[in-house]
């Protein structure tokens, strides 16, 4: 089964049961909750799921968006598990344990995590200004490339520290509630976890329940700018991976319609096995026609 977040919806309804009778119209009962559905919001779609009307796969990490920011300001980086303050990183431990709560209430299977970033002076946005919104010459992206790489190595341990210290605690919490965890990839370069830093976080909790969660638009994004191929991530990780938010990307946007843009997703078929959470995640301006189109194509094709 293919499931939609509320990531399409949530900012423009303020009901739950608005948010989920606008996803089951149609035609999806599987569903995803993401950071943008408030508290009120979620103890109504708890009823639905009581009532078997709906099926929650997935909460994204932070869900319920804290009542003292607001929907709008919904994020999955609200609070940092890789921050050097204590304080916001035990912020984030705290609210993604809110999560779990929820996943638990709800009978959902995992939640979906972002881990955070490496501070650096001139990020990602640099290189995609420079590659695709004010083209300069070769050499000069060739640059920019090799600085971010070089900056992000030499800042993150201290970052991963941090996470490493975060999700031990999460993956203790998680384990006694039978919740598993999905470390995403993102969409920066300097975002945590790198391509290799899944492999050393998936290591130090291999008897856990701490998964991989693959991001079809992230990793276009880290091919499309040249750091690595998309197939990169699946290649290591398939045999860990929970779930897949699944989007199309056009050049530096992604969480498009799938059948929209560049992605292969003959390629990313062969990774998904059934027990796989599937889960289109669309942008909010995507038409309900796009988005079921989307669904038909990644059916067609099997997924």
């Amino acid at each position: 089964m293919i499931g939609l977040s509320t990531s399409w919806n949530a900012w423009r309804n303020h009901s739950g049961q608005d948010i989920i009778k606008e996803i089951v119209a149609i035609g999806f009962t599987d569903i995803e909750l993401n950071y943008h559905i408030t508290e009120k919001e979620i103890t109504e779609i708890s009823k639905l799921v009581k009532n078997r009307q709906i099926n929650v796969t997935s909460l994204h990490n932070f869900c319920p968006v804290p009542d003292s920011f607001g929907k709008e300001k919904g994020s999955g980086d609200l609070f940092l598990l890789s921050s050097l303050n204590k304080k916001e990183r035990i912020q984030a431990v705290c609210h993604t344990k809110i999560t779990i709560d929820y996943a638990k209430q709800l009978n959902a299977k995992a939640v979906v995590l972002h881990l955070g970033k490496v501070c650096v002076k001139k990020g990602s946005k640099s290189l995609i200004n420079a590659m695709f919104i004010e083209p300069q010459s070769k050499n000069h992206c060739d640059e920019l490339r090799r600085e971010l790489v070089n900056e992000r190595e030499q800042n993150r341990k201290g970052h991963m520290d941090a996470v490493l210290q975060s999700l031990e605690e999460l993956n203790r919490y998680a384990r006694s509630l039978d919740i598993k965890l999905g470390i995403e990839n993102k969409f920066f370069f300097e975002d945590i976890p790198s391509i290799n830093e899944i492999g050393e976080i998936l290591a130090t909790f291999c008897e856990g329940n701490i998964f991989y969660w693959h991001d079809s638009g992230h990793a276009q994004m880290l091919e499309n700018l040249g750091f690595l191929h998309h197939e990169d991530f699946l290649k290591r990780y398939a045999d860990r991976l929970i779930g897949t938010h699944l989007h199309d990307m056009i050049d530096y946007q992604d969480h498009q319609a799938p059948g929209t843009g560049n992605i292969n997703f003959s390629m990313l078929k062969k990774y998904l096995k059934p027990e796989v959470i599937k889960i289109m995640e669309i942008n909010g301006l995507v038409s309900r026609e796009k988005v079921i189109s989307g669904y038909n194509f990644l059916r067609n094709m099997g997924i």
